[in-house]
């Protein structure tokens, strides 16, 4: 099993958008790949800027 994070650095203009985005497209397109049993992006506390994007 494989655990991924990746950070992204989004401008704060297009955050929600991107969320939107991920919720709509990315996660829906990673969980229909065959092991993918999670897939979440996670805004940082610190930084409404800051995202991970955490796939298991």
């Amino acid at each position: 099993m494989f655990m991924r994070f990746v950070q992204l650095k989004i401008k704060l203009e297009a955050a929600v958008a991107f969320q939107r985005f991920y919720d709509h497209r990315v996660a829906p397109a990673l969980l229909k790949e065959e092991g993918c049993v999670f897939a979440r992006l996670i805004r940082a506390t610190e930084s409404d800027s800051d995202f991970i994007s955490f796939t298991l």
